[in-house]
């Protein structure tokens, strides 16, 4: 199974989405008609708040537990020599500044995604009457920004852990149908060595609402050709330029979405503990 399709990933994630949803519907009470302006800077108030900052961090740091103990159920299928996990953690102050860092990298993400979909483009009355449904019904732009950010923590997370145990190799796995996209698509079987830095640039998510996943592989699984940096993308697509295009989406989403630069090997640490209560601190730089 998907690391992402786990009872407790689909927890954090609706989790996620309430507190997206929560925090949108606060900004979204603008006083005057001047939303092209109004709202975005409220978005960006309310999502760079120490309070949202906070509650986000707790999911983080549970997002990132849950990825660690799917990691080692997984590498225990390859070698016996992963330890037990001892699901206990400190929040330490590197922690929360990154969250708060992060937290900024939320709300620019959030008002470039409703940028796109192109709601300034409406006049301001049409617009103040949806405003009170934009984030309703089905929660449908708040649950697609949980989606793939608690993918993009817990994918990065589970590589971390799989290199801190020694697995060298993993292979890019998608859900071949007719809404896979030409990303996934083109991507789908490539094996990534944990050793060099491609999987950090081309490992899932590579689009909103992306549902591919990475998975471990041993050393007799590996194919030389199938390695990212000796495949030949050219024949993964029918049309060359189409595997260009796709290349070229998956640069523009980690420019525009792509968070997980701050969950870096020290944070990890700090999330992460092996004894009960054990406190630590670290220099922030």
């Amino acid at each position: 199974m998907n690391l992402l399709q786990t009872r407790p990933i689909l927890t954090i994630e609706r989790n996620l989405t309430d507190l997206i949803d929560r925090t949108f519907r606060k900004a979204a009470r603008v006083a005057t008609l001047d939303y092209k302006n109004e709202l975005p800077n409220r978005v960006r108030q309310g999502f760079r708040s120490r309070t949202f900052a906070l509650q986000l961090d707790k999911l983080i740091t549970e997002l990132i537990l849950q990825s660690f103990s799917y990691a080692d159920k997984q590498a225990k299928q390859l070698t016996a020599a992963a330890p037990e996990l001892n699901p206990s953690y400190v929040l330490t102050e590197e922690a929360v500044r990154l969250s708060g860092e992060l937290s900024k990298e939320c709300a620019e993400s959030v008002v470039r995604m409703l940028v796109e979909d192109a709601i300034y483009y409406e006049s301001p009355r049409a617009l103040a009457n949806r405003i009170t449904d934009l984030w309703g019904g089905e929660k449908y732009r708040a649950e697609r920004f949980a989606r793939t950010f608690t993918a993009d923590v817990a994918t990065a997370s589970t590589v971390s852990r799989y290199r801190q145990l020694g697995i060298r190799y993993m292979e890019f796995n998608a859900e071949v149908d007719d809404k896979t996209t030409a990303q996934c698509r083109c991507l789908d079987g490539t094996i990534f060595d944990l050793e060099k830095g491609s999987v950090d640039a081309y490992r899932p998510p590579l689009h909103m609402h992306c549902r591919s996943g990475l998975i471990p592989i041993t050393e007799d699984e590996y194919d030389k050709s199938r390695e990212f940096e000796n495949r030949d993308f050219s024949t993964t697509l029918d049309d060359p330029k189409e595997v260009d295009r796709a290349f070229k989406q998956i640069g523009k989403f980690n420019d525009n979405y792509r968070v997980s630069k701050l969950i870096i090997d020290k944070d990890l640490a700090a999330r992460y503990m092996f004894e009960k209560g054990f406190s630590v601190s670290i220099e922030t730089p």
